[in-house]
């Protein structure tokens, strides 16, 4: 069996929860690691990742991917939020959105998947963008 993106999406889409969504995958030929990010709407804990780690495994064993050191995570608050399932997982998150034009929006964040847009709200106003218009989006961390 290859290692590929394409082979560890297939064996994944093959055993996980519809409500688990793969962020991406990161393989290093050179460092033989393979890094898999994984989220879902509140997180996932050690105990989701244990059983995903395992049920992965037992997919790859005896192949190429015995090579390598594979591991699970998720994506991290400091991440670029670059999917819709960003904003659907953290509702209740403050995110930070820059867009194209240099402007920026701080606030809770609203997907209308039906037209590709987002809603950005604090406490003052709605601003609606479309998501082309999205430069980057990020958490906004308060200590």
């Amino acid at each position: 069996m290859e290692v590929k993106q394409s082979t560890i999406r297939e064996i994944l889409e093959s055993f996980l929860d519809s409500d688990i969504h793969l962020y991406s995958i990161k393989i290093s030929a050179k460092t033989q690691t393979i890094d898999i990010f994984l989220d879902k709407e509140g997180g996932l804990n050690l105990d989701e990742f244990t059983i995903i780690h395992k049920e992965f495994m037992s997919h790859v064993a005896d192949t190429d991917f015995d090579n390598y050191i594979i591991s699970f995570s998720t994506p991290g608050l400091s991440r670029k939020c670059c999917y819709p399932q960003d904003f659907l997982f953290y509702k209740d998150k403050a995110f930070e959105v820059l867009l194209k034009n240099g402007k920026c929006h701080v606030g809770l964040v609203q997907v209308h998947a039906e037209n590709n847009t987002l809603s950005i709200l604090n406490e003052d106003k709605e601003v609606r963008v479309s998501w082309e218009e999205v430069k980057k989006a990020s958490f906004k961390l308060e200590f």
